[in-house]
């Protein structure tokens, strides 16, 4: 049984990032899928970086402003980063715990999915991933660049098919 920081029960666990002894995870909490929290174990210690109860850093619109779903931890020492899903209109943006406190990394409506901390650089992707990101987080606001990368064009299943049938029977 382990207690969280918030005194909740934690009662499931899935992602997860390691660097050195430390483990940043998603956790949940009195066995709901809305109770999450993103988690920072250090050996002896554990501490929240974030949950559901926690205000979105610089979220201004009336109302509830804390975060609504929490997903892919990544973490650099005791430095985490995360995805973070806001109050209406429910986007999701990428935050760092970086020198202490919540701040966003970007604020893209696209969505993310990869992202990895090293240092105070993050690099990130689109739920595309048709673009690679990289913010230095050490200037604030966080300083992001896109990082120009040629994908090849996606070839259809039909021809990809046909080539292969043709090369598996067909004598060359």
């Amino acid at each position: 049984t382990t207690i969280l920081p918030q005194g909740q029960l934690l009662t499931n666990l899935d992602t997860f990032s390691r660097s050195g002894d430390n483990i940043a995870f998603r956790g949940y909490f009195n066995n709901s899928s809305w109770n999450i929290g993103i988690y920072l174990w250090t050996p002896g210690s554990l501490g929240v970086i974030a949950d559901t109860s926690t205000p979105v850093p610089g979220w201004t619109l009336p109302g509830d402003n804390t975060f609504r779903r929490l997903h892919y931890p990544t973490i650099d020492g005791e430095n985490a980063a995360f995805l973070g899903r806001t109050p209406w209109p429910y986007v999701y943006r990428l935050y760092t715990n970086l020198g202490g406190s919540l701040q966003e990394v970007y604020d893209g409506y696209t969505g993310l999915t990869d992202q990895s901390l090293s240092g105070n650089t993050i690099v990130f992707t689109d739920t595309d991933n048709t673009a690679i990101y990289r913010a230095d987080l050490i200037n604030p606001p966080p300083h992001q660049e896109r990082l120009e990368v040629n994908l090849p064009e996606p070839r259809s299943e039909e021809r990809r098919g046909g080539e292969e049938c043709r090369s598996r029977w067909s004598p060359h």
